[in-house]
């Protein structure tokens, strides 16, 4: 399977992560043949850039909207690990961790 990954610098897009992105934001385009789902998704992040209080969520660009959607993931290391089932623009973004606001 081949997929065409792409690095993302719009402005409108990076404007709108608060100082909380801590990875690159990359763009999946779906190549001419279809593909099995889920996809298995694995991004390297900096884990320095998340903050107190924090954790490491992957999150889908919203192209319509215009917002950040919280697709959560799996941490390992710098590494977080997700399913998804669309192509589209993908960063690892520092979100509240949900323990810590359950206390």
């Amino acid at each position: 399977m081949i997929m065409l990954i792409t690095m993302v610098t719009d402005a409108v897009m990076l404007a709108n992560v608060e100082g909380n992105l801590a990875s690159q934001v990359f763009e999946l385009k779906e190549p001419p043949s279809h593909y099995a789902k889920p996809i298995v998704l694995t991004l390297k992040f900096d884990p320095e850039k998340i903050g107190p209080g924090k954790q490491a969520a992957v999150h889908y660009f919203d192209e319509t909207n215009k917002v950040w959607n919280e697709l959560g993931g799996q941490v390992n290391g710098s590494l977080i690990t997700v399913r998804i089932e669309q192509m589209g623009k993908f960063a690892v973004l520092a979100v509240q961790n949900q323990m810590q606001a359950m206390e």
